[in-house]
């Protein structure tokens, strides 16, 4: 009881002082049973902002402990493997066609904005149609699922093909 009264008292010392951590100190199984002690019978916090701030060193102590666990495998897994290929989908693909399209008839030192390049963008493939008046375009993966992008959503694809025939160009 003596240790449970001390850790109340130091609880109440690193909230004003602002201390080390609570966890470091105790532990995160001593935190919570500080924590239960603090409930009264019906489940309550007699003194709730202590019990608010004991929980969430409990909740930041587990998440550090999990990330440290999950996270180091991850980025080692990321660097054994290396980045990620570019994911192009049959929007990518028509976008790209349509671009080298207007670049064969228009100057190819600048490139057509995006809304240059929705009103060339040819419906039939994958392109079922183009709404312009909600500026929608509704079109199929090659594994038949329909799909539609809003015109903010077409800037970002043509952006991405963009970047890649810059890169190819120089």
């Amino acid at each position: 009881m003596a240790d449970l009264q001390q850790a109340l008292r130091d609880c109440h010392r690193s909230k004003i002082a602002r201390r080390r951590p609570l966890a470091k100190k105790y532990g995160t199984d001593d935190l919570l049973d500080l924590a239960e002690a603090l409930l009264d019978s019906e489940g309550q916090p007699s003194d709730p902002e202590r019990f608010e701030r004991i929980m969430s060193e409990v909740i930041g102590t587990i998440e550090r402990k999990s990330n440290e666990q999950y996270l180091i495998p991850l980025a080692v897994h990321a660097q054994k493997f290396g980045p990620k290929e570019e994911r192009w989908n049959a929007l990518h693909h028509a976008i790209w066609d349509t671009l080298l399209e207007l670049m064969r008839e228009q100057d190819p030192s600048r490139l057509p904005t995006a809304k240059e390049l929705w009103k060339a963008l040819p419906e039939g493939g994958p392109i079922h149609e183009k709404e312009t008046d909600e500026w929608v375009i509704y079109w199929h993966r090659p594994n038949g699922k329909e799909e539609f992008t809003n015109f903010k959503g077409f800037e970002a694809h043509c952006t991405t093909v963009r970047k890649k025939f810059k890169k190819m160009s120089l």
